[in-house]
């Protein structure tokens, strides 16, 4: 015997399976794209991360500097007032603006060392790694970018993808919801 079938409304011709496999393919086709943007990320955060702590290492080296010079100073004011030569309270003074530096030098710190952690996280080193950075004296002129096809930005061509893959999917269910009517011939023979 030889039996046929054919939906002649719902899922006619396979229309629900091919739009089913049309939207699927237009959402890993998103999801690739969506990749590369989550690497470009990754690499920008990367970059950022590498920044702020070379900044917070900077900033601690000043911080440290300026105490120094703060305890310089100090120095100086109680030998000038050892010798009667300090106006009254300028002793104070100084040594109150040498206990800000201390403050600051201590906030510096921990920016600093909370940033290197953040760092050595970020690139999967062990932890107390030595960490140098290395920064270019000279900055490279700015490369000529050619002008960008709007149509061809990643987010657009994720968005374009994702609204076919919905409108493929809409397709499915509404072929899948049709009454099921089915052309079915039948041939049998007995010999």
């Amino acid at each position: 015997g030889l039996s046929v079938q054919q939906n002649l409304l719902a899922d006619f011709f396979g229309r629900a399976d091919r739009a089913d496999i049309r939207s699927a393919n237009a959402l890993y086709d998103a999801a690739m794209i969506s990749r590369v943007s989550n690497l470009q990320d990754l690499v920008l955060n990367g970059i950022q991360t590498y920044w702020s702590a070379y900044v917070a290492q900077q900033t601690f080296q000043q911080t440290l500097a300026a105490r120094s010079r703060y305890q310089k100073l100090t120095e100086a004011v109680r030998k000038k007032t050892k010798y009667g030569y300090a106006n009254p309270g300028e002793v104070e003074q100084a040594e109150a603006e040498l206990e800000g530096q201390e403050q600051n030098v201590k906030s510096a710190s921990v920016n600093y060392l909370s940033a290197l952690d953040n760092l050595i996280t970020l690139l999967r080193l062990p932890a107390g790694s030595d960490v140098r950075f290395q920064v270019p004296s000279t900055i490279p002129p700015l490369p000529k970018l050619p002008s960008v096809d709007i149509e061809q930005l990643r987010p657009l061509r994720t968005s374009k993808l994702n609204l076919q893959s919905a409108e493929d999917a809409l397709k499915s269910a509404d072929s899948r919801t049709y009454p099921n009517l089915a052309l079915v011939g039948q041939l049998y023979t007995q010999g």
